[in-house]
């Protein structure tokens, strides 16, 4: 069971990398729903077909271990091969078929690999704390590898080693009696396994059409250059002549573009590398991006996550006196900085810079240096405001808290410089404002002084003063703005006549939004009347790009099929439509073995229809539900916490499942009651929710090592409390309705699903710390269910005695 625990986990976080490349970062979170969704299934028919795990479970949990490591494979190469296209999702009915053979495909795997599980507890209830136990250290070991494997053989080879691990583990389940010798036919099937997999091609990822790098790809002439994994990105260099990336050039430049090399990430965000020196890099100073430097002379400069150096070459050819670039992606550094240095006129090794490999926030919380001029490169690609697809996303640069540890490393007289795209509606290039409006009142700062904001046809860009803009900056400014005829949005002193003047649009709608977010007296009336949400965003709710209302959604609908947006604009529509699919797979999930067996529908027998099944079911369901509602709201503060997502992934998953089975190893001898049991998780999850923020920030300066170790132990506590509930619980019921024990296990799965989705859309409206709180209390729901629960079975015994 270990060994298929450990390759179950490996498999799901390496999907979740595999959808964030292939079809959007949207997608990654159906990994876990997937996953569960599988897992409840299992539970569902070991329920109906009791049979199952009545007799030797050995060649089932052996078979279960055989066909998760082909259905993983197999799956994978299915959907490689679907003509599944996300986009036309809505308004083509096929696209719906597509989606659900999408979803099989990808849930069978874990249907096998949640049968290992539920029939060894329906086979032996009374030892749940050990077989629970071993399943959880054993996905906790997943986790590891998911970190490892990705570095040799990227993710999608990542799904074949979980097969050739899985299969190693039906081996080993099978036993010598089955096998003989035990691990000669699964070393065989693991051969095959990898050979087939090499002849379909598993491993070559097919990227939506309307991925940048598709795009980039379909000019004549165009090739990838590169390709390169890590544990948390891929990374490619794509050459082609029809690259000309300079975002918000003025059109005053009449000069050519140089040649140019493109950067992706996980198949987006293309970001130019640009083959001409600083002294030949004229257009430059033709960029919205350069503005900070006509307020600071001969700076010390920051830069934050210049992907391809565009940034870092135009602090150079601005004459900045120091560049320091915070890049978080090793790879990315690679790339830019030896492999392809030619192609970015090695201006990462270039006298003057700096290259810090790791993540902004925690290196401005490590520093003491105060810098003139703080730039946050503009690095990811344009999307339309209606696009969806990256609302759930994390962004931790553009938050509340971020802006103010900006601001505290600006020396006295120091520059930020923030661009972000201009989208009609204004919508995110005006959400960065709002951010900065919060974090300078917060600090005491009054905005409107130290603020300065022009727009571009393509661009808007912030730039904050640590002291108030003087006289010298502001005709500064305008000298910039009316030179390179990029309207002005907000200066100090600013009339109606000085803006929508060059990129002219129907109304200054820009500047009116800006004045009003400046205004405190207006401000909350805009937040709420908006068509779009662009009200601040902090590190407890640091989704930057969902903008989502629901006065959006009749003109979603009207644009399907006729305007390109991405989904119809309904990124977080697809989140709420897999919530339908979850609510209605997990009813059929729970419902079908009471509709199918006569012992489960009366509660398993005399003795469990004292009982019943609805206090059983209440406390399963909300272990199911509470489970994840502290699980994924932590993994998602520790992204700021260690850099990227795929390392808090993997470290929160680790140290919650590892912890958890040293705590269901435990719960054997513990003997707490189980309304004890979960009163203290409920208990530890408050703790958490309000503590973690106050470690984070005393303790973000740690090197990264420091930090993961650091990570691993504070989960500790609350980690073992969450793995004793269940087992416990299984163990009860498997001595009062061993009948139920299936079922319980379909319960858990089942509502799982539906919590992993629900933590998401929560945590996109009310933040992180409601969600763990919600978690909590549905901790507490659990613990009244099991005092019920409890009571009415002790009736019971007295009655019968």
């Amino acid at each position: 069971m270990l060994l298929v625990s450990a390759a179950t986990l490996l498999f799901e976080i390496a999907l979740t990398r595999i959808f964030a490349v292939t079809q959007g970062y949207h997608f990654a979170f159906l990994a876990i729903s997937l996953a569960l969704l599988g897992f409840g299934a299992s539970g569902t028919a070991l329920a109906i077909v009791p049979a199952l795990a009545s007799r030797d479970i050995r060649p089932l949990m052996a078979g279960a271990g055989l066909l998760f490591a082909v259905t993983s494979t197999g799956g994978l190469y299915l959907t490689n091969v679907l003509p599944f296209d996300a986009y036309t999702l809505l308004w083509e009915p096929s696209q719906l078929a597509y989606l659900a053979l999408y979803y099989l495909a990808l849930a069978v795997p874990f249907f096998f690999a949640g049968s290992i599980v539920g029939a060894s507890l329906a086979k032996h209830p009374t030892k749940a704390g050990v077989l629970y136990g071993t399943n959880l250290v054993g996905a906790g070991i997943g986790c590891l590898l998911s970190v490892v494997f990705p570095l040799f053989v990227g993710a999608a080879g990542s799904v074949v080693v979980a097969g050739v691990i899985a299969l190693m583990g039906a081996g080993a389940m099978a036993g010598r009696e089955l096998i003989r010798p035990a691990w000669l036919v699964p070393g065989i099937l693991a051969v095959g396994v990898v050979a087939v997999a090499i002849v379909l091609g598993v491993t070559d990822l097919k990227l939506s059409p309307y991925k940048a790098v598709s795009q980039a790809l379909r000019h004549e002439g165009a090739s990838k250059a590169w390709s390169r994994w890590n544990a948390f990105s891929l990374v490619e260099v794509i050459e082609s002549d029809s690259i000309h990336a300079a975002p918000g050039l003025s059109f005053v430049y009449q000069g050519e573009l140089p040649p140019q090399t493109a950067l992706a990430v996980d198949g987006d965000n293309l970001s130019p590398m640009s083959a001409v020196p600083p002294e030949g890099a004229d257009f430059t100073e033709y960029l919205p991006t350069s503005l900070v430097y006509r307020l600071a002379d001969h700076p010390t400069a920051l830069v934050i996550e210049p992907g391809g150096g565009l940034d870092v070459l135009t602090a150079l050819r601005n004459d900045a006196k120091s560049v320091t670039a915070v890049i978080s992606n090793p790879l990315v550094v690679e790339a830019v900085g030896e492999r392809f240095a030619h192609h970015a006129a090695g201006i990462l090794g270039r006298s003057g810079v700096t290259v810090v490999d790791e993540g902004a926030r925690s290196y401005l919380h490590r520093t003491d240096e105060r810098f003139d001029v703080i730039q946050v490169s503009l690095a990811d690609s344009f999307r339309p405001v209606l696009a969806g697809a990256y609302g759930v996303s994390e962004n931790y640069l553009y938050t509340v808290e971020a802006f103010e540890s900006y601001y505290s490393r600006l020396a006295p007289d120091g520059f930020l410089s923030v661009t972000r795209w201009a989208q009609t509606p204004p919508s995110e290039g005006v959400r960065v404002v709002s951010v900065a409006v919060e974090a300078l009142e917060g600090l005491g700062v009054e905005p409107a002084e130290h603020m300065a904001v022009i727009r571009s046809l393509q661009t808007i860009t912030l730039v904050v003063k640590h002291s108030p803009l003087n006289d010298t900056d502001i005709d500064a400014v305008r000298g910039f703005a009316e030179g390179l005829q990029y309207d002005l949005v907000h200066l100090p002193g600013i009339e109606a006549s000085d803006v929508n003047r060059f990129s002219v649009h129907p109304t200054p709608a820009y500047h009116d939004t800006v004045k009003a977010i400046l205004d405190p007296r207006t401000r909350e009336a805009l937040y709420a009347g908006y068509s779009h949400d662009i009200s601040p965003v902090s590190d407890d709710r640091p989704f930057y790009y969902h903008l989502f209302r629901w006065s959006q959604t009749a003109e979603i609908l009207r644009s399907l099929g006729r305007t390109f947006q991405p989904f119809g604009g309904a990124g977080f529509l697809i989140v709420l439509g897999s919530l339908v699919v979850a609510v209605a797979a997990a009813g059929a999930f729970i419902l079908l073995p009471l509709l199918f067996r006569r012992d489960a529908s009366n509660g398993g027998g005399s003795q469990a229809g004292a009982i019943g099944r609805l206090w059983p079911f209440v406390y399963f369901a909300s272990l199911g539900l509470g489970f994840l509602w502290v699980e994924i709201p932590l993994l998602q503060r520790f992204i700021l916490y260690l850099d990227q997502p795929a390392y808090a992934f993997a470290t929160v998953l680790f140290g919650v499942l590892v912890w958890s089975g040293v705590g269901s190893l435990a719960s054997d001898r513990l003997r707490v009651p189980m309304a004890v049991a979960v009163s203290v998780v409920a208990a530890l999850s408050v703790l958490y929710a309000y503590g973690l923020p106050s470690v984070f920030d005393a303790t973000l300066g740690l090197p990264l090592a420091g930090r993961l170790a650091l990570s691993v132990a504070l989960l500790g506590p609350l980690g073992a409390a969450m793995g004793v509930p269940f087992p416990r619980a299984v163990r009860v019921l498997g001595e009062q309705a061993p009948a139920l024990v299936p079922w319980a296990w379909a319960v858990n799965g089942s509502t799982s699903v539906v919590s992993a989705i629900l933590a998401t859309i929560l945590a996109l409206s009310f933040g992180f710390t409601w969600v763990i709180l919600g978690g909590a209390v549905a901790y507490l729901l659990a613990a009244f269910a099991a005092h019920v629960w409890q009571r009415r079975a002790a009736g019971n015994r007295e009655a019968v005695s």
